[in-house]
């Protein structure tokens, strides 16, 4: 299984959007996991429910939910994210692809999670076996490198040359191991 992240500046870039779901080239399981968008959790809900919408147009079927439905994620006392990885695992079946929005608690009352500390505890819970992520500026010379950050030494490499993608390249570390990808050649 692959886990794409995407962040709240991908997902506002309405060019990113469409090359990442025209370009999305995986013959395996997909879990993608993204930030909160606009700081609401129904705005969130909205951005969550559109990229499904863009990947069923382009014939990846997919399905979405918000991460606390069904308790899909929940969090202990102490902050650790569990996942019902069985009914996880049971979703992505018959389908391509999962989409998580950050968005827990009830409907009367909800919070926007943390999207890379559930992005790490999926990564380990289910097994994933790549992570990708995305920088903000979909041209950018790390993008098209397709660069793994593995180690602290291989963002500290990274960070004086590409300091405009100091963001990706913190992201990528704090999810690492992971590959800094571009919309368009992602899924190579």
């Amino acid at each position: 299984m692959k886990l794409l992240f995407l962040s709240e500046s991908n997902l506002r870039d309405r060019m990113f959007v469409r090359d990442l779901v025209h370009n999305c080239k995986f013959q395996d399981k997909i879990l993608v996991i993204h930030e909160a968008y606009g700081g609401r959790a129904d705005e969130t809900r909205m951005a969550t429910k559109k990229l499904s919408a863009l990947f069923s147009e382009t014939l990846v079927h997919n399905v979405a939910f918000m991460a606390g439905q069904r308790n899909l994620f929940s969090q202990d006392t102490e902050g650790r994210w569990h996942l019902k990885t069985d009914m996880i695992r049971e979703l992505v079946q018959p389908v391509r692809m999962v989409i998580f929005g950050p968005v827990t608690g009830p409907d009367s009352s909800p919070v926007l999670a943390d999207a890379v500390s559930m992005a790490l505890a999926a990564r380990t819970q289910l097994g994933i076996e790549d992570t990708f992520v995305f920088t903000a500026n979909p041209l950018s010379l790390l993008a098209s490198r397709r660069e793994l950050i593995d180690t602290e030494d291989d963002a500290a490499r990274l960070l004086p040359v590409y300091e405009e993608e100091a963001a990706a390249i913190g992201l990528a570390r704090r999810l690492r191991p992971a590959r800094i990808v571009s919309p368009v050649n992602y899924a190579m």
